[in-house]
Protein backbone atom coordinates (compact mmCIF):
# COMPACT_ATOMS: atom_id res chain seq x y z
CA UNK A 1 0.00 0.00 0.00
CA UNK A 2 1.75 3.21 -0.69
CA UNK A 3 2.21 6.22 1.57
CA UNK A 4 1.01 9.42 1.68
CA UNK A 5 3.12 11.53 3.75
CA UNK A 6 4.52 8.91 5.86
CA UNK A 7 1.04 7.32 6.46
CA UNK A 8 -1.70 4.86 5.11
CA UNK A 9 -4.20 6.86 3.02
CA UNK A 10 -8.08 6.14 4.91
CA UNK A 11 -9.73 5.84 1.91
CA UNK A 12 -7.34 3.24 0.44
CA UNK A 13 -7.67 1.29 3.59
CA UNK A 14 -11.39 1.30 3.20
CA UNK A 15 -11.77 0.38 -0.09
CA UNK A 16 -9.35 -2.45 0.53
CA UNK A 17 -11.47 -3.63 3.99
CA UNK A 18 -14.26 -3.42 1.45
CA UNK A 19 -12.99 -5.48 -1.24
CA UNK A 20 -12.26 -8.36 1.83
CA UNK A 21 -15.93 -8.12 2.70
CA UNK A 22 -15.21 -5.98 5.60
CA UNK A 23 -17.88 -3.85 6.33
CA UNK A 24 -17.71 -2.74 9.77
CA UNK A 25 -14.68 -1.30 11.69
CA UNK A 26 -13.51 -0.08 14.96
CA UNK A 27 -11.57 3.00 15.12
CA UNK A 28 -9.49 3.41 18.44
CA UNK A 29 -6.54 6.23 17.65
CA UNK A 30 -4.82 9.28 18.85
CA UNK A 31 -6.01 12.70 17.70
CA UNK A 32 -4.43 12.07 14.08
CA UNK A 33 -5.72 8.72 13.08
CA UNK A 34 -9.56 10.27 14.17
CA UNK A 35 -9.00 13.51 12.31
CA UNK A 36 -7.60 11.70 9.30
CA UNK A 37 -11.02 9.26 9.19
CA UNK A 38 -13.41 12.35 9.75
CA UNK A 39 -11.51 13.99 7.16
CA UNK A 40 -12.17 11.32 4.93
CA UNK A 41 -15.58 11.48 5.75
CA UNK A 42 -15.67 8.19 7.70
CA UNK A 43 -17.56 7.60 10.28
CA UNK A 44 -21.33 6.41 11.41
CA UNK A 45 -21.08 6.30 15.23
CA UNK A 46 -18.87 8.21 17.43
CA UNK A 47 -17.92 7.70 20.85
CA UNK A 48 -16.43 10.30 23.21
CA UNK A 49 -14.78 10.20 26.64
CA UNK A 50 -14.64 13.17 28.91
CA UNK A 51 -12.13 12.34 31.94
CA UNK A 52 -12.28 15.03 34.96
CA UNK A 53 -8.83 16.38 33.65
CA UNK A 54 -7.42 20.04 32.60
CA UNK A 55 -4.75 19.89 30.24
CA UNK A 56 -4.70 23.18 28.62
CA UNK A 57 -1.84 25.06 26.40
CA UNK A 58 -2.57 26.39 23.35
CA UNK A 59 -0.54 23.70 21.76
CA UNK A 60 -2.03 20.87 23.52
CA UNK A 61 -3.68 18.12 21.53
CA UNK A 62 -6.78 17.88 20.74
CA UNK A 63 -9.03 14.95 20.56
CA UNK A 64 -9.52 14.52 17.00
CA UNK A 65 -6.78 16.25 14.75
CA UNK A 66 -6.88 16.60 10.87
CA UNK A 67 -8.14 19.86 8.72
CA UNK A 68 -10.58 20.36 11.18
CA UNK A 69 -13.52 22.99 10.14
CA UNK A 70 -13.56 26.87 9.53
CA UNK A 71 -17.04 27.11 10.74
CA UNK A 72 -19.65 25.07 13.65
CA UNK A 73 -21.92 24.96 11.00
CA UNK A 74 -19.46 22.36 9.00
CA UNK A 75 -18.79 19.87 12.12
CA UNK A 76 -20.14 16.66 12.54
CA UNK A 77 -23.50 16.50 14.33
CA UNK A 78 -24.98 13.40 16.60
CA UNK A 79 -28.22 12.16 16.47
CA UNK A 80 -29.91 9.68 18.80
CA UNK A 81 -27.07 11.27 21.47
CA UNK A 82 -26.44 9.34 25.04
CA UNK A 83 -24.54 9.98 27.88
CA UNK A 84 -23.31 7.13 30.09
CA UNK A 85 -21.02 7.90 33.65
CA UNK A 86 -18.03 5.19 33.93
CA UNK A 87 -16.32 6.04 36.76
CA UNK A 88 -15.89 9.52 37.09
CA UNK A 89 -15.52 9.67 33.23
CA UNK A 90 -18.59 10.45 30.74
CA UNK A 91 -19.20 8.78 27.76
CA UNK A 92 -20.76 10.37 24.75
CA UNK A 93 -22.26 8.53 22.00
CA UNK A 94 -24.25 9.17 18.85
CA UNK A 95 -24.88 8.30 15.41
CA UNK A 96 -23.02 10.66 12.92
CA UNK A 97 -26.14 12.92 10.86
CA UNK A 98 -25.10 12.47 7.26
CA UNK A 99 -27.09 15.45 5.95
CA UNK A 100 -29.07 18.01 7.74
CA UNK A 101 -31.84 16.91 8.39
Amino acid sequence: MPLDKGRLPIDLIVTVLAQRGITSLLVEGGSAVLGAFKDAGFGDRVYAFIAPKLVGGSQGFTPIGGVGCDYIEDSWKLDEVEYKLLGQDLMITGLVRKEDA
